[in-house]
């Protein structure tokens, strides 16, 4: 457990149902629960750094971060930023 990274935190995701193999691969069946007809909640364990974001961007449109809000607020921060290299 030592090489575990100090900083993992768990985050909450709104994830559509195509992704569900992968986040059970990745979080485990008990962190993935159902959640209406075609999303699901998960605890997702993160690192709030590039890579972490990188990895939660790279989800695209079928992943939301619920909490907790600096997670949120950082991720809209990067989309915002990406979203002004093409628009300009």
């Amino acid at each position: 457990r030592g090489w575990i990274d100090k900083r993992l935190i768990t985050i909450k995701l709104l994830v559509d149902w195509s992704l569900r193999e992968q986040m059970v691969e990745r979080c485990g069946e008990d962190n993935v629960k159902a959640y209406g007809e075609d999303k699901f909640i998960v605890e997702f364990p993160f690192v709030a750094d590039d890579l972490g974001y990188d990895i939660l961007m790279g989800f695209g449109d079928k992943c939301e971060c619920l909490a907790p809000e600096n997670v949120r607020v950082e991720l809209i921060k990067r989309i915002k930023k990406l979203l002004h290299i093409y628009e300009n």
